[in-house]
């Protein structure tokens, strides 16, 4: 039997590749039903060599993850930890445009007040009665 995982989680600390090309990050998951309390959780990838490349070049320290994967929990030194072992690794915000940052100025409104009578032309210089249809 497996315990599937599928959640919104912010990763907390950077992708290492780790001998035999696996690839480990962790998480901070807050349950819905306490938002007090905050599971960190391990990430691994083992066989997807796709979904390793994506999580080394792409997801950082404060990244918004979607994770899905199956559970796991194992003891060390007398604590438990729990751990995924990821099958889909996706960001949960979107892309920010490149020009998003270069826009901080605000857009020039447009006039509202422009008569209805004087529709402005689409091409400058053209006179409507020389268009031939």
């Amino acid at each position: 039997m497996s315990n599937n995982y599928c959640g919104i989680v912010r990763a907390t600390r950077d992708p290492e590749t780790k001998s035999g090309g696996l690839v480990c990050f962790a998480v901070a998951d807050n349950p819905v039903s306490d938002k007090h309390t905050t599971i960190w959780i391990d990430v691994c990838i083992w066989d997807n060599d796709r979904l390793k490349k994506f999580v080394v070049d792409y997801v950082k320290k404060g990244s918004l993850l979607f994770v899905s994967g199956s559970l796991y929990q194992r003891e060390y030194e007398g604590k438990n930890y729990l751990g995924i072992n990821a099958s889909d690794v996706g960001f949960a915000t979107p892309k920010p445009k490149d020009n998003e940052s270069e826009q901080k100025e605000p857009k020039p409104k447009s006039d509202k007040k422009k008569s209805k009578e004087e529709p402005e032309s689409e091409v400058s210089g053209v006179e409507d009665e020389e268009i031939p249809f």
